[in-house]
């Protein structure tokens, strides 16, 4: 087990004007930060980011995006037989 009190923190915040590996198409934002742990010789990445919803229908492909549709129409039916 890695412990960030055991750890030298670093970070990485990419530009957005140039092309990076770290920068995926549709990125509004990202972070990207890296914990290194000297005695265990051991490096954790851990990498947060945001992504415009239309690069993300983009990414996820039709697939997806069906069958989010379909279960929201599932979702609707349920409620059609419930009385108030």
């Amino acid at each position: 087990v890695v412990k960030i009190k055991d750890c030298e923190i670093y970070s990485y915040n990419p530009d957005f004007d140039g092309d990076h590996p770290f920068l995926e198409k549709g990125a509004i934002w990202a972070f990207n930060f890296f914990f290194y742990n000297r005695k265990l010789k051991r490096v954790v990445s851990f990498r947060c980011c945001c992504f415009s919803k239309l690069a993300a229908e983009e990414f996820l492909g039709n697939d997806v995006l069906r069958e989010e549709e379909e279960e929201e129409e599932e979702e609707e039916d349920l409620l059609d037989d419930m009385e108030i």
